[in-house]
């Protein structure tokens, strides 16, 4: 028999290269010994905007990252893409929300010689839906795949690995109020202290006939104009207004609050602004008090502080009177002190834990303070090694506070010291253990269902997962820019 010989070389020489490339391909075998440290410096922070939410309040992470090579790669890849969700868990319960899904980042062109930098800020924007029970939720990212150079090495990954824990974050729900009254086509029925006024309104919430509830029961005084817009919280035509008295009113910094009112529904709108009178008494008032100086003003639920209104006072009358342009809880205030102007403070700066491993998260806290008597506007700067590490403008109210958190991570051991306003805090990054040749890769216990643990026994080793160094060898800076994303909770 012939034999084609150009024939079998055409079939078996393919063949043969292809059983000869594991062998020309490094082994994770011996990619167990290599630690992704020695080859890159990571730095990244993770800042939420909110501590406590309201249900289809929005809020933001902001996250930012520098990896940095510091020795080139012996391997690497042209793409990398990730894919991930966020997520809230309830700390008390099994549920779990998803807040973002299928977040998608794809990095081209991967640098992987010494010297190559890659910086990352990005900012998510998220909200709890509006059935969201309240409590304390932890905001997690899991990471659902993850590609090089269009192959999906997620299998790869060990599944306790794929989740972190970006924050703390409680949503609160705003006492209910009364049930509304049953809508009435064309017409907004008011209610003030127990006296009810049908004024006509057209479809586009547009006030046909004026309203003037004048000192009503002696206390209150309701000016609509015919031709006022008059708008619900979701831009639809009013269907009412309910005015009652409040008897349990968030207290003052500066002085006593001599009457209040809840003005419901909240959030309606009005255009133009309605004018809103509040009696007072001589008796009511101390005797330092000018009835000159009183003030009616609107309370601020998210900075937890009265905001004053322009006021006009009739002392013939005891009226003030202020034009209000949404409803709110409002309230008469007699200020016993002469506001003095902003003057801020800052204290109570921690980093904790006070020792982590190469990537181990430390959460950095810090509170400033208006001790002044009118609003401004504080520049918080903290720093981090005498590099600027966060900065934020906060707007403060009178005595307003506001606490500051986020978190940070970096790779190289040291000591590192937090700085903000002359006060500092430490801690210190501990040198990794060296990771033994040929060791056991199998993935970590995992904790229970629903639980963020794993995630933090991320950050807590000493060193890295065996099969992390191994992809780390075959796959170069993408897949190590990809975990940093994941341990950033951006993908």
């Amino acid at each position: 028999m012939k034999v084609e010989w150009p024939v079998v070389l055409v079939r078996v020489l393919p063949l043969s290269l292809l059983l000869c490339i594991p062998s020309l391909l490094p082994q994770p075998a011996s990619a167990l010994s290599l630690n992704p440290l020695d080859y890159y410096e990571v730095d990244y922070r993770i800042a939420v905007s909110h501590t406590v939410v309201e249900p289809d309040e929005a809020f933001s992470v902001a996250v930012s990252a520098d990896i940095r090579c510091i020795k080139d790669m012996p391997f690497g890849v042209d793409e990398a893409t990730g894919v991930a969700s966020v997520l809230a868990r309830h700390t008390t319960s099994d549920l779990e929300l998803t807040l973002l899904d299928s977040y998608e980042v794809t990095i081209d062109s991967v640098p992987d010689w010494e010297g190559d930098e890659y910086q990352l800020d990005e900012s998510m924007d998220l909200a709890f839906p509006s059935d969201a029970p309240e409590g304390v939720y932890e905001l997690v990212a899991r990471l659902d795949r993850v590609s090089l150079d269009g192959w999906n090495v997620t299998a790869l990954i060990p599944g306790s690995y794929r989740t972190f824990g970006i924050a703390s974050i409680m949503c609160a729900t705003e006492d209910a109020p009364p049930a509304p009254p049953a809508p009435e086509p064309g017409t907004l029925r008011v209610a003030v202290l127990g006296h009810d006024f049908r004024p006509s309104l057209d479809a586009d919430g547009i006030l046909l006939d004026g309203v003037d509830a004048d000192l009503i029961e002696g206390e209150v005084t309701l000016l609509i104009e015919a031709g006022t817009s008059c708008e619900d919280s979701s831009g639809d035509a009013l269907a009412y207004i309910a005015v009652a008295e409040d008897p349990t009113p968030p207290a003052y910094a500066y002085g006593i609050v001599v009457a209040a009112f809840t003005m419901q529904p909240s959030g309606a709108q009005f255009s133009p602004a309605i004018e809103l009178g509040i009696a007072y008494g001589e008796s009511a008032l101390p005797d330092t008090v000018d009835a000159a100086s009183l003030m009616v003003a609107w309370y601020d639920q998210q900075a937890g502080l009265w905001r004053e209104l322009d006021t006009i006072v009739d002392a013939q009358r005891r009226v003030a009177y202020a034009d209000v342009v949404h409803f709110s809880s409002v309230a008469l205030l007699a200020p016993t002190a002469a506001p003095g102007p902003a003057s801020f403070a800052v204290r109570d700066l921690t980093a904790t834990p006070a020792q982590v491993a190469p990537l181990g998260k430390v959460l950095v806290s810090v509170t400033a303070e208006n001790t002044g008597g009118t609003r401004g506007t504080y520049h918080l700067a903290v720093s981090l090694n005498d590099e600027s590490a966060y900065e934020q403008d906060l707007v403060l109210g009178p005595r307003e506070s506001r606490t500051v958190r986020f978190v940070l991570a970096r790779s190289q051991p040291g000591v590192y010291r937090v700085e903000a306003a002359g006060l500092t805090s430490e801690f210190t990054v501990l040198a990794p253990a060296a990771t033994a040749g040929g060791a056991d890769v199998d993935d970590p216990p995992a904790s229970s269902s629903g639980s963020t643990t794993p995630a933090s026994n991320t950050n807590e080793q000493v060193g890295m997962h065996p099969v992390y160094i191994a992809l780390l060898a075959l796959a170069g800076v993408a897949f190590m820019t990809l975990v940093v994303l994941v341990l950033a909770g951006v993908l």
